[in-house]
């Protein structure tokens, strides 16, 4: 009986040296499971991180971009405008220049040679019908037929020695 007490022990002590190794050995792969699990969830937390930081960049571009929309929008309102004024003023300009051409360009005559009445003020275009009929013998008929757009003496300079 002893025998079989002791057998018996010794075979109860095996088959716990057994669970015993096979314990140590679930114990060294939960260990290495626990440090595969930490790496895991440290790598997990840091793309946490990197994710709220580009959701921050993303927000700021998104803000930046409509920022620039709004300025890109007053610009096109601003170049409108200043189109609108720069055709105006082109036409402006082309009407000017219409103007000076015309002016340049109309029949312009000079007499000299004419007496200024003194003191009254005189009648210009008279002057100018009597100066034909007199002194260029045109006769009065022909000259009444004339159509003077503007008569006007011009002032003398300095430098003019001649009558007009």
């Amino acid at each position: 009986m002893t025998q079989d007490l002791g057998a018996k022990a010794d075979l109860i002590l095996s088959s716990l040296e057994a669970v015993n190794s096979k314990l140590e050995s679930i114990n060294a792969v939960v260990v290495s499971l626990e440090k595969k699990l930490s790496k895991v969830q440290a790598r997990v937390e840091m793309l946490e991180q990197d994710q709220a930081k580009l959701k921050d960049a993303i927000r700021d571009m998104h803000d930046g971009l409509q920022a620039l929309n709004t300025i890109v929008e007053t610009s096109k309102t601003a170049g409108d405008r200043v189109k609108n004024y720069c055709n105006n003023k082109y036409k402006d300009l082309q009407d000017q220049l219409l103007y000076a051409e015309v002016y340049q360009r109309r029949e312009n005559l000079r007499f000299y040679s004419i007496e200024e009445k003194t003191g009254a003020k005189e009648d210009t275009n008279s002057v100018l019908q009597e100066f034909f009929v007199q002194v260029l013998e045109i006769h009065p008929e022909e000259v009444q037929k004339i159509e003077f757009q503007r008569v006007h003496r011009e002032k003398q300079t300095k430098t003019e020695t001649r009558e007009r």
